[in-house]
């Protein structure tokens, strides 16, 4: 049986929403990708020195310093504290809810990894109303304060050939080094780094992605037949 590995904040669950929190405080348009950008560069360090915190607390701590770098310091605290709640309250991209319960269907075990604590995941997908889809949440609470692999923890929980979908080359890089296959979604960075080997699969949008891995399902079912 084949796994599906989802990046779940900015891949299965769309960021796109709290852009327009950040306009309200007055930033740029581009904020929300430079705030991603440096979170995810700090929680990354934070895990390669040992300390690992959920990616949630990282952009919390990291607002106040994008809003000053762009202009906009010294804001109301409860106006920031909109921009956090927006995490907790972020939506299924466009043809996520549709993916999970097509390869569901077509007998494929679903995974779902985050950089974020295990109950922001649990909230995001039960307030969805797809928990139950998930065999699995990986979450940065199982990296400990060790350097763990992520995908390697998937692959512990996946059975069969295991294929992470996101929308990060970043992340994809990564899951091929630890062993997984990858479905790059294009629809956010458009383009692929010269510099990292291709990804297995690239594709505009979780529809067309879960086509190809239908498929894929299918002939791996028939060899096993």
């Amino acid at each position: 049986m084949p796994t599906a590995a989802f990046d779940l904040l900015g891949t299965f669950f769309s960021t796109e929403p709290l852009r327009q929190r950040l306009c309200a405080l007055g930033a740029p348009d581009h904020a929300l990708e430079l705030w991603w950008a440096e979170s995810l560069r700090d929680a990354l360090a934070l895990t390669g020195a040992g300390a690992t915190r959920p990616l949630e607390d990282v952009l919390a701590a990291t607002l106040p310093r994008i809003l000053a770098e762009l202009g906009r310091p010294a804001q109301d605290p409860s106006r920031v504290e909109l921009v956090l709640k927006g995490l907790r309250v972020l939506n299924p991209a466009d043809g996520a809810a549709d993916a999970a319960a097509r390869l569901s269907a077509s007998g494929w075990t679903l995974i779902g990894l985050t950089r974020g604590s295990e109950a922001h995941a649990r909230a995001l997908t039960e307030r969805a109303g797809l928990r139950k889809q998930f065999a699995a949440l990986i979450a940065a609470d199982h990296l400990g304060t060790r350097h763990a692999d992520p995908y390697a923890l998937a692959r512990q929980h996946a059975g069969g050939e295991t294929w992470l979908v996101t929308t990060h080359a970043w992340d994809a890089i990564a899951a091929r080094r630890a062993g997984l296959r990858t479905a790059w979604i294009s629809r956010r960075e458009r383009h692929w780094p010269a510099t990292y080997p291709e990804p297995d699969l690239q594709v505009p949008d979780l529809a067309a992605c879960v086509q190809v891995l239908e498929r894929r399902g299918a002939t791996l079912g028939a060899m096993h037949a």
